[in-house]
C-alpha cells in the first residue's frame, strides 16, 4: 500500500461548486476504477493549491494507462474552468507493511474477500491471497467501472461493522455474510459462486 498526493492549481475565481466538482469528481472516478482504495476523501485548499491524500495499491496505480472513459473528459472540463491538470505523486509506503500487499503471480483463481478493516481490493489472489487491483481485471458492469463489486464491498463492511458491535443488527449481518443465498451474496445480480472455480463469476475466471 502506498500513500499518494493528488494536487491541482486552481484559478483565483474558482467557485466552491467548481472546487467540489473538480476534486470529488476526479477522486470518485479514480475510486470507482479501483485506482485509489480509500473510501473517504480528505481535501485541503491553501492559497491557489488544492490537495488530497489518497491510498493506492501500486506505485503506478494513478497512471493514465489504467484510466477509464470518464477520467480524461473530467480532466478536460477542469482545465476549461482554469484548473491545472492534476499532478500525482507517491509520498511513500504505508507504515503497515502487511496492509495492501499486491499480487505479482499469475492467479489460478480469484477470491472475493473483505472485512471492515480491509483497505484494498475486494479481489484476492487464489494462490497467494494478496490484493489484486481492480483495474487489472475486466469491468464488472457496462458503465466501464467496478461499481457492483465496490458496492458489495462497502455493504459487506457495513454488515461486518454491525456484527462486531454486537448490538443492533448483529444476527441480520451475520446471516447476510455467511449465507451464500443472502441478498448480500447475490446483490444486484452479483453472484460470486462461479460454475468453474466456485469463487467469482462476474470476473473472468482463469480456470479452463
Amino acid at each position: 500500500m502506498f500513500v499518494a498526493e493528488v494536487c491541482w492549481q486552481i484559478p483565483i475565481n474558482a467557485t466552491s461548486e467548481q472546487l467540489d466538482e473538480v476534486s470529488y469528481g476526479l477522486l470518485g472516478i479514480l475510486f470507482k476504477n479501483g485506482q485509489i482504495v480509500n473510501r473517504d476523501f480528505v481535501i485541503a485548499v491553501k492559497d491557489l493549491t488544492m490537495r488530497s491524500i489518497v491510498n493506492v495499491l501500486e506505485p503506478d496505480s494513478l497512471d493514465l494507462k489504467y484510466a477509464n472513459k470518464y477520467l480524461l473528459p473530467e480532466i478536460a472540463k477542469a482545465i476549461d474552468w482554469g484548473f491545472s491538470e492534476p499532478q500525482f505523486e507517491i509520498i511513500g509506503k504505508s507504515p503497515n507493511v502487511s496492509e495492501g500487499v499486491t499480487c505479482d503471480c499469475h492467479p489460478d483463481s480469484y477470491i472475493l474477500h473483505t472485512h471492515m478493516f480491509d483497505i484494498g481490493s475486494p479481489i484476492k489472489c487464489g494462490n497467494c491471497f494478496a490484493h489484486i487491483p481492480l483495474y487489472r481485471l475486466p469491468k464488472t458492469d457496462r458503465s466501464d467501472e467496478y461499481y457492483k463489486i465496490l458496492t458489495w464491498q462497502q455493504d459487506y463492511w457495513a454488515c461486518d461493522t454491525l456484527q462486531l458491535h454486537c448490538t443492533t443488527g448483529e444476527r441480520f449481518s451475520i446471516r447476510q455474510m455467511s449465507d451464500p443465498n443472502s441478498t448480500l451474496a447475490k446483490q444486484d445480480g452479483f453472484d460470486f459462486k462461479c460454475d468453474l472455480c466456485r469463487l467469482v463469476s462476474d470476473i473472468s475466471c482463469t480456470i479452463t
